[in-house]
Formats: structure tokens, C-alpha cells, sequence
């Protein structure tokens, strides 16, 4: 949770087929975002935020952690706000080792919180929400700047994304309302060359780019048009602008060359898109066997990892560039260190549970010496781990690291454009020797049907029988 590293949320989702869900779609069932605080004696969840659905992710406020923001499997979207809520008195611990409490008073003492908005079934999405993320100040659509974050941007598997805003511009403001799309954006694929939108199930804002802002038609509309990496359902991925607009405009933007989409990469579905927190401009891309490292300006991943066995999940390591943790569907972690090795992990197949993980997170804002990684598997378990020493510190420094890194991103780019051109060539040549077979195939068949037409009147000079004739 950020600005509280002690405290860890969790949510579980049933991994249910179409069938299974098609069978209890319809029917009331309900789910939670559970609150543990690490390193308590006695672990328990205190704090719990319920729902009537499924939840399939969720998002804390940067600015205001206490509003928690997600996304249903029925295509709803719901907040929480526990501003007024004091964590350190609802984990604290003093209270029941003094009264000694039994689990039927800790359960009574459990808070239970609802929701304060929720979406509406018309005005959301037809599909299950797949991801969510927090708009920054600078990128909301508004037009006054408001001292915290107030909307939010969720993806549906859909053509079109979402933007709410908790706080709409309102005259009467009531205290149950329920939240309405503040405004519809849409991946602009005309751009990128596409006779399809692609369908979007994972975004990843580009957090060096600034948002344009721009003025348009005779409403003297304000769009605010930013950069997103985007990856589809079909493991597509791609880079495109995102107008933030009532009425996007179809114009070719400025960017329009450092746009692209690439369909030849992955094989499934994109599970997670992955910003570097070291390097501006880099990005990790997850799907079935591999995992791939973009940079912005370029149509072609830097890097892609061999075929090791089904990946589920990855993130950036905080505090050594080179180091990529990767989650793997046996329930084991692959650690990568680039600069050691780029062909197999350097810790291979480390056993931290007997089903897939699911998920990969490591502690917000933690210092190097206390650095940990909480995993998540497929049967609901959450476990803390505690990284070595020696993928904590570099005996490089981070400095020189961060430099031996970015050389051997340029050798992967200068090797990928020499095979490229290699390609190109091996092709042309390719063609050249084959329009040389068919040519010679031509002078063969005429020569052919020469000697047979000379056969043919040889035999009736001579008057032999022709048995064809």
C-alpha cells in the first residue's frame, strides 16, 4: 500500500472457464480487498472492503491512498474511501493481546467497508474490466487542476476505455451517487495503419511523455492527447495516443512515426505491461513463454527471452536495473541479470509454490537493505520474500550498471537492424534466383514443343502412322 510499506491489500477471483462462468452469471456473489499488516504476531485481516462481484484488479490513489478504485467482472467500476479511517488504531495490536480476544470478538471487531460509488450496468463496460489505473494531475480531463487525483482510466477488452471521475463538476451533489463516464477514449487505430481496432486488455502510460494540449472545432474543446503502450488479447502490442476527448478528432498527430503496432510477437494474450523504474522509455511486456523489453521509438522489442517454460508474471527489480524477476506457471521465479547473462537466468526455477503465480510486487518506496517481493498464486496465497544481498547491491554501482546496460541495449538494437537487412537481401535474392528458375523453365517448355512439333511433321513426310493423331 503506497505510504503505508507495512500494510499489504490482496483480492481473490475465481478461475472459472467460460462454461462455469456462463453457469452462475446472474447470481449474487460477492467479493473483498483484504488489509494485512506485515509482521504482526498474529496476522489477521482488520480492515475489509466488500463488494457484490467479482474483482479483478484494483488501484490505489497515488495521491490519497485511503481511495481505493476497481474493476468487476461484470464491466463495473466501484471506489472506497476510508480517508476518515486511522490505520495504525485499526491494526493495532495492544488492544487484543491486553483483552485477550477469541476469533469470534477479532471477526466482531473486523471493519467491514462499502462502497461509496458504483457504476451502473448501462453506462459501463460490456466486458469484464481488466485493468485500471489512476489518471495523473496533469492528465486528467478537467478543467480546473484539483489538489489530488480524481479520475481514473479502466480498460475492458473492448475498442473504447473509460475515464471516471469521483468529484464530477455537479451543481447538487448528493451522497449517494453513482459514477458516470466522464468521457470515452479510443485507441486510434487509423492511425497505426489498422483495418481493426485492436481489442485492449493491458495499458502502460509513458510516463516521460507529457500530454499535448490542444484546441478544436467550434466548441473550443480541450483534448489532452498522451502516449500509451497498449497490448491486446491476441498479444498484439503497441504504442498509440490516447485523446482525452468527448469528440477525438481523426486527424494524423505529430507522433504519428513513433507509433506502431507489432502482431508478430507474442502468441496469447498480453498478461502485463511493465514501466522500468530506472531508464525512461523502457517497458517489459509479458505473454506465454517469453518476456519482452520495449523502448519507445522502436517497433521491435530490444529483448526477448528464450522459450523456458510457461511466464505468467515479471516486474523490474528497484534497485538494480539489470535485474528482472520473472513468475513462472509451475509455481517457480526465474531471476535475470542481463549484464551476467542474457541466455538463461541466473537463478533458475526457484520453488515457491505448487501452482502458477500469479502475481509479482515489491514493497513501495522500500530502502535497499530491507528490499522485499511479495508473489501471489493461483490457489489465493500471498507470500513475502526477502531478495539476496547480492541482486540488492551491484559491485559495479548503480551508475556504471545503468551505462553497461544502456550499451548492451544498443548491440541488441544494432544486432536486430543487421538481421533485418540480412533478411531483406537473403529475400531478394531469394526472388531473383526464383523469377531465374522460372525463366529457364519457359525456355525449357518451348524447346520442348519445338522438337515435338518437328517430330510431328517429320512422321507425316515419311507417312508413319502417328498413334496420338
Amino acid at each position: 500500500m503506497p505510504k503505508h510499506n507495512n500494510i499489504l491489500a490482496t483480492s481473490l477471483m475465481d478461475r472459472m472457464t467460460f462454461d462455469e462462468r456462463t453457469s452462475v452469471s446472474g447470481k449474487p456473489r460477492s467479493n473483498s480487498i483484504l488489509f494485512w499488516k506485515v509482521g504482526q504476531v498474529k496476522l489477521k485481516a482488520n480492515l475489509v472492503l466488500t463488494v457484490a462481484g467479482e474483482i479483478f484488479c484494483f488501484a490505489f490513489n497515488p495521491d490519497n491512498p485511503k481511495i481505493v478504485c476497481a474493476g468487476l467482472g461484470s464491466g463495473q467500476v466501484v471506489v472506497w474511501n476510508f480517508t476518515d479511517l486511522d490505520l495504525d488504531t485499526v491494526f493495532s495490536e495492544s488492544k487484543g493481546i491486553e483483552n485477550k480476544l477469541d476469533d469470534d470478538e477479532e471477526e466482531d471487531q473486523r471493519i467491514f467497508i462499502q462502497p461509496q460509488f458504483i457504476s451502473n450496468l448501462e453506462s459501463s463496460q460490456p466486458f469484464a474490466v481488466t485493468d485500471i489505473h489512476w489518471l495523473p494531475i496533469h492528465k486528467q480531463y478537467k478543467e480546473q487542476s484539483n489538489a489530488f487525483t480524481e479520475q481514473f482510466i479502466s480498460v475492458g477488452g473492448g475498442e473504447h476505455l473509460s475515464v471516471w471521475d469521483i468529484n464530477p463538476p455537479v451543481a447538487n451533489k448528493r451522497k449517494k451517487r453513482k459514477l458516470q463516464p466522464k468521457l470515452t477514449c479510443v485507441l486510434a487505430p487509423k492511425l497505426l495503419g489498422l483495418q481493426n481496432t485492436p481489442i485492449c486488455t493491458k495499458i502502460q502510460f509513458c510516463e516521460e511523455q507529457a500530454p499535448t494540449e490542444t484546441e478544436k472545432g467550434e466548441e473550443n474543446e480541450k483534448v489532452l492527447s498522451t502516449e500509451v503502450f497498449f497490448g491486446t488479447e491476441k498479444g498484439s502490442f503497441g504504442l498509440a495516443n490516447l485523446e482525452l476527448a468527448k469528440n477525438p478528432s481523426g486527424k494524423k498527430p505529430a507522433n504519428h512515426e513513433v507509433l506502431f503496432i507489432n502482431e508478430n510477437v507474442h502468441y496469447l494474450c498480453i498478461s502485463s505491461i511493465e514501466s522500468c523504474p530506472h531508464l525512461e522509455g523502457l517497458y517489459l511486456s509479458v505473454a506465454d513463454w517469453r518476456f519482452m523489453i520495449w523502448k519507445r521509438g522502436k517497433v521491435f522489442p530490444l529483448f526477448t527471452s528464450p522459450c523456458l517454460g510457461y511466464v505468467t508474471c515479471a516486474c523490474f527489480c528497484p534497485s538494480r536495473p539489470a535485474v528482472i524477476i520473472v513468475g513462472k506457471s509451475d509455481g517457480s521465479l526465474d531471476v535475470w541479470d542481463l549484464l551476467e547473462s542474457s541466455s538463461n537466468p541466473v537463478l533458475k526455477n526457484i520453488p515457491v509454490s505448487t501452482v502458477a503465480i500469479t502475481a509479482l510486487q515489491f514493497r513501495p518506496n522500500s530502502l535497499e537493505k530491507d528490499l522485499k517481493l511479495a508473489t501471489a498464486d493461483k490457489k489465493g496465497t500471498t507470500r513475502i520474500l526477502k531478495i539476496p544481498s547480492s541482486f540488492i547491491h551491484s559491485a559495479l554501482g548503480r551508475e556504471n550498471e545503468t551505462e553497461l546496460l544502456l550499451k548492451f541495449y544498443d548491440r541488441e538494437i544494432k544486432a536486430h537492424l543487421y538481421f533485418s537487412e540480412r533478411m531483406k537481401k537473403c529475400e531478394k535474392e531469394t526472388g531473383k534466383a526464383n523469377e531465374g528458375k522460372e525463366a529457364s523453365s519457359t525456355q525449357v517448355d518451348d524447346l520442348q514443343q519445338d522438337f515435338q512439333d518437328m517430330e510431328l511433321k517429320m512422321r507425316k513426310e515419311l507417312g508413319l502412322l502417328v498413334e496420338d493423331q
